[in-house]
């Protein structure tokens, strides 16, 4: 049961990435986050178990990382989706040249 449960983390995270490769999914995506981490996170149940501290810390901030990320792309997911419910066609769109450059020296 163990090596099963250690399969369906691994095939998570495997499988996000493939994803990713083949370009079906973004990297800032949620479905690719959300993947990751709820892979990672098995893995990371599996290594407290075992009593593997290497393991339990390399899959417990790959737990972290995925979870900060996931929770971003959930707030930018929130956030066009309430662009998109408002009036959209009222407020005028940005304009390349009107953002400021990040680049650009002060």
């Amino acid at each position: 049961m163990g090596q099963v449960v250690q399969l369906v983390g691994a095939l998570l995270i495997v499988s996000a990435y493939v994803a990713f490769q083949q370009n079906r999914l973004k990297l800032d995506s949620v479905q690719f986050l959300g993947m990751n981490m709820l892979g990672a996170g098995i893995l990371t149940l599996v290594a407290a178990v075992d009593r593997q501290l290497g393991f339990l810390l390399l899959e417990g901030m790959w737990t972290w990382v995925s979870a900060r990320g996931f929770r971003r792309a959930l707030k930018a997911r929130q956030a066009t989706k309430r662009v998109t419910r408002s009036s959209r066609s009222a407020a005028r769109p940005t304009r390349r040249r009107d953002r400021p450059n990040p680049l650009r020296r002060v």
